[in-house]
């Protein structure tokens, strides 16, 4: 009954995905990547893998309320101004010269010589040992560190606002830009869907400012980046080059372990949520928003003694009984749902979606009144199943940083122009 009513819902969301395609002639949208994160995370494992928690009934309820919020914000959301959203931007509230182009880009590329300086991107046998050795242990970070991906996500920002503006002029140097920034996700990036998003970037920015990818074309490359997902996972895992048939690329690479790979690399997080909703651990109470989220923006430095304030750790702690510790106790994500769960309760789980697309259009809209923000744009859209498969305090922290950037640019922009204005009313 209850797997019957789900597989009703999905053919709705079907419906509602096709619709928007007749809408705006486009498969690559917010909606219909939303949908389908959300059908490969909850919906799709229950009929094709048949994972321990499709078996618990009263958990299947609370996917079932999932999708009925789903749904709901969908169809609440649809007449709004909201989810008129066409990734085009508007007018721009301000507009870079060359001069500070020139300072950021040189800025950015002493940044970027410097992360590629410390992975030792100029070593072919270390970059071929990063890629082939176990990372998996690599999960384990000192909690201090979490400022340091302030700074990385501010200068990401800068750097997507530079590769838009080259890519529109026609200057390779965007080009330079987003290879080099390639490299370093590759080399750094703990999470595949990462290298994903950094690789993709182009082919979304055709999409958009130059013509819509066809249906099968997309399928193709969707094709061609689940061989990658697949592949990378054993690479990162340490077993490929070790002479074991079993992990031979031919092995790999088949219909049946691509599907399985995709779906762990997913659906793993949907379980961590039915361990949460299994166990004992009692509700967050938006702690995690009125107390956690703020106490990320005070240094460690000032405060050597500040709890740990990252959801997943905490949400880790209080299933294992420890924090986080490499492969020993690997962090654990709840998805979307899962956290809104642990926060208030099955209500959570049905507003959650409403809640995530005010957010998310909040940011998108924002950032289009913004001149080059195409690709950050883009970037929160491909970013979407990675904040439904994580949790929604990570899309804040990881925005904080973008709006910083560019209100900053903002401030410098309106004291420019005052200057130029005082100058001129001096002459007179």
């Amino acid at each position: 009954m209850i797997k019957g009513t789900i597989v009703i819902l999905m053919i709705v969301s079907i419906g509602l995905i096709v619709n928007k395609y007749f809408q705006n002639k486009n498969w690559l949208t917010v909606e219909n990547i939303a949908i389908v994160s959300f059908f490969i995370l909850f919906d799709l494992p229950i009929f094709l893998q048949t994972p321990n928690w499709a078996m618990d009934e009263q958990f299947l309820i609370l996917i079932l309320i999932g999708n009925v919020g789903f749904i709901g914000a969908f169809l609440f959301m649809q007449p709004t101004k909201e989810m008129a959203f066409i990734v085009k931007t508007e007018k721009a509230t301000f507009s870079l010269k060359k001069d500070g182009i020139r300072m950021l880009t040189l800025l950015v590329f002493c940044y970027l010589a410097y992360e590629l300086y410390q992975l030792q991107a100029y070593n072919f046998s270390i970059v071929r040992s990063t890629l082939l050795n176990d990372r998996v242990g690599e999960y384990f970070e000192d909690a201090g560190t979490q400022n340091l991906g302030f700074i990385k996500q501010g200068f990401t920002t800068l750097n997507l606002l530079l590769i838009s503006y080259y890519w529109k002029h026609k200057n390779h140097l965007g080009t330079l830009l987003w290879i080099c920034y390639f490299i370093i996700t590759l080399l750094s990036a703990h999470t595949r869907f990462v290298v994903v998003v950094a690789a993709v970037i182009p082919l979304v920015y055709y999409n958009y400012q130059i013509k819509p990818i066809k249906l099968s074309t997309l399928i193709g490359l969707g094709i061609i980046f689940l061989l990658f997902i697949t592949i990378s996972n054993y690479a990162r895992g340490g077993v490929l080059g070790k002479g074991d048939s079993r992990f031979s690329i031919d092995e790999i690479m088949t219909g049946h372990n691509m599907k399985d790979q995709l779906f762990r690399a997913s659906a793993g997080s949907t379980e961590h949520f039915h361990t949460l909703f299994t166990s004992d651990v009692p509700n967050d109470w938006l702690r995690q928003y009125y107390y956690f989220i703020p106490l990320s923006f005070v240094p460690r430095v000032l405060w050597s003694n500040k709890p740990v304030v990252s959801y997943f750790w905490r949400v880790t702690q209080s299933i294992t009984g420890a924090y986080p510790n490499g492969k020993m106790n690997p962090v654990l994500t709840t998805t979307y749902l899962g956290e809104a769960y642990h926060q208030i309760g099955w209500i959570g789980v049905l507003i959650a979606t409403f809640i995530y697309f005010k957010l998310l259009f909040f940011c998108l809209n924002t950032f289009k009144k913004f001149e080059y923000s195409e690709l950050l744009i883009y970037s929160s859209i491909l970013w979407i199943p990675m904040s439904l498969r994580g949790g929604f305090s990570s899309l804040i922290l990881t925005q904080v940083p973008t709006f910083l950037i560019l209100y900053g640019l903002k401030v410098i922009h309106v004291y420019e122009v005052g200057q130029i204005k005082y100058k001129k009313e001096g002459q007179l």
